[in-house]
């Protein structure tokens, strides 16, 4: 059985219910922009979604959560937030991955620059990054940052795989990968009973922590450096996923259903865990 490595994930939204019984065992770290540095209270729930799905696919991750918006609408001041976040998570917290539900439609030259270089940076330091594509529909193109190659783009699918049809269109070249995203049960923030969440900004988490347990099980500090490469995790991805029209549906499962994969998988010590 391979060694187990306990995965840092960084995740960059509304911050997060620190008093949410399935969370406050698994948020490690927090740091907020928005207010006091040490107040990253979620009054939006946006956050505390992500970290509940990530928390579910994979609960033996490391949670780390920066605050950098109040609310879905947020303005250029907190789009600037973002840069810094990645920076200190990538410097501070050494993350391993990246979670980034949100989409910028036309940011400011310096929020985009500055920005771009923190992804640089993270990229540098062998960190993986997945953004959500947007919820526009296929007359909209996707949003920053998850236009940049480094960072992985993540759509939404349905529990069946179907496209949910809120993804941005398909952008060719590109793998155009989809995880869950639609209808995703979880207990509603702060009121009883439960929720069921759409979007490809909750499709972003599951994909992060479908990475996560990937490095979990990797042997040792070579094959993860590896998985750590976007390239290298998209192939991965793929070996995993099925074809919907020009989307590729991710899921765990299917890797067992590929026959070509063995030689790939055993490069990088994951040859026993299919």
């Amino acid at each position: 059985m391979p060694n187990r490595w306990k995965v840092r994930v960084a995740i960059i939204d509304t911050g997060v219910d620190l008093f949410h019984p399935t969370l406050r065992d698994c948020v490690s770290k927090y740091y907020s922009w928005i207010g006091a540095p040490t107040n990253a209270d979620d009054t939006d729930g946006h956050g505390t979604y992500c970290a509940y799905f990530l928390s579910q696919v994979a609960p033996e991750a490391e949670v780390h959560v920066a605050k950098v918006f109040s609310g879905k609408d947020f303005s250029e001041t907190e789009a600037q937030n973002i840069a810094k976040a990645i920076r200190h998570a990538v410097d501070d917290w050494k993350v391993d991955i990246l979670s980034m539900s949100f989409g910028l439609p036309k940011p400011s030259p310096k929020t985009e620059h500055d920005i771009k270089e923190a992804i640089k940076h993270a990229a540098i330091n062998n960190v993986l990054m997945f953004a959500a594509a947007s919820n526009e529909g296929v007359g909209h193109p996707r949003t920053f940052p998850s236009t940049i190659r480094s960072v992985i783009c993540i759509h939404a699918s349905d529990g069946m795989g179907v496209n949910g049809d809120i993804n941005p269109y398909h952008e060719q070249g590109d793998h155009n990968f989809m995880t869950l995203g639609i209808a995703i049960k979880s207990p509603k923030f702060r009121q009883p009973g439960d929720a069921y969440k759409s979007g490809t900004s909750f499709a972003t988490p599951v994909a992060a922590g479908i990475a996560a347990n990937l490095l979990e099980i990797a042997p040792n500090e070579k094959s993860r450096k590896t998985l750590r490469d976007p390239e290298d995790m998209r192939k991965m991805f793929a070996l995993m996923s099925e074809r919907v029209g020009k989307y590729a549906h991710v899921a765990p499962s299917l890797l067992r259903r590929q026959d070509d994969n063995h030689h790939f998988l055993e490069e990088r010590g994951l040859g026993r865990c299919t």
